[in-house]
C-alpha cells in the first residue's frame, strides 16, 4: 500500500501568517505593534520511514544551504480512497520546537498546512506551511511562514 514514493511524499510537512490587529482608542485608530514576519525555507531529507499500525511515521534531517538546521518527525494517517495524508509534524531547531499539521496529496507530493504552536522562540507563533517534492527521492522542500 505504501511505496517509497508515497513515503517520500509524506516527509515533513510544516507556516503562513497572521495579520496584525488594528484597534481604536477614544475614537482614534492606533495600530498595535506589528508582529514580525518570518519565513523558513529548507529541504527535509528522510532518515527513516516505517508504518506502525497503519500510520506512516518518519524522521528527517532538515537542511538549508547545505547545513543541518534541525530534525523533524511526522506521523501521517493516509486515506487510500482520497490519496491524501493528514500529518502531524514536530520540528526541533536550536532555538526551539515548531509544531504543525498538514494535508498532503500523496500522488503529487504537494501539500499545505498550518503552524499550531511551538516552544521558546516559536512560543505563540502562528502561520502556514507548504510542502513540495524535492530534487531527488527522499527529499521534500518545505516553506514555513509565521508571525511572532
Amino acid at each position: 500500500m505504501f511505496t517509497t514514493t508515497t513515503s517520500r511524499r509524506l516527509g515533513l510537512i510544516a507556516g503562513a501568517g497572521v495579520i496584525a490587529a488594528v484597534t481604536g482608542t477614544l475614537g482614534i485608530a492606533t495600530a498595535t505593534p506589528e508582529r514580525a514576519h518570518h519565513t523558513i525555507r529548507l529541504t527535509s531529507v528522510q532518515l527513516r520511514d516505517t508504518i506502525i499500525k497503519g500510520v506512516d511515521v518518519a524522521t528527517d534531517r532538515d537542511v538549508s544551504h547545505g547545513q543541518t538546521v534541525g530534525y523533524d518527525v511526522t506521523s501521517c494517517q493516509v486515506d487510500p480512497a482520497s490519496h491524501t495524508a493528514k500529518c502531524d509534524v514536530a520540528m526541533a531547531r536550536s532555538d526551539g520546537m515548531l509544531r504543525g499539521r498538514a494535508t498532503i496529496d500523496v500522488n503529487t507530493g504537494t501539500g499545505t498546512g498550518r503552524i499550531t504552536g511551538g516552544t521558546r522562540t516559536y512560543q505563540g507563533v502562528s502561520g502556514s506551511l507548504s510542502v513540495a517534492p524535492g530534487a531527488s527521492q527522499g527529499r521534500v522542500k518545505i516553506t514555513i511562514s509565521y508571525h511572532s
